[in-house]
């Protein structure tokens, strides 16, 4: 418990304002959640899906509009050929966003 700034009565630590008073309590800490690391796992991999999946939709959607006569092989070949390397980077980029708690679910 601590007190008011404005009254002088005892409140709890993480109000945001005097319940009796309603002054503000400027500069007192708010209790952040914890980050679970089997969230931040599972938050890592749905990350890394997505950016994969949006890269390996990207390079298709260009390549059968570059070949629209034959789009799908076009699509195929190059998902086939780049989907290794998008997925490091996807992973490497989710991981770092992760860490750094940038991403929706990882927020610090």
């Amino acid at each position: 418990m601590v007190f008011c700034r404005g009254c002088g009565k005892e409140i709890h630590e993480t109000a945001p304002a005097c319940p009796a008073c309603g002054a503000p309590q400027v500069g007192l800490k708010q209790p952040q959640p914890e980050r679970s690391v089997g969230k931040l796992i599972g938050w890592g991999f749905v990350w890394t899906c997505v950016f994969w999946f949006v890269a390996i939709f990207t390079v298709g959607f260009f390549a059968g509009i570059a070949d629209p006569g034959n789009a799908e092989a076009a699509g195929a070949r190059l998902g086939a050929s780049l989907s290794g390397p998008f997925f490091l980077v996807a992973l490497l980029l989710s991981g770092l966003l992760v860490y750094l708690g940038k991403l929706p679910g990882t927020r610090k």
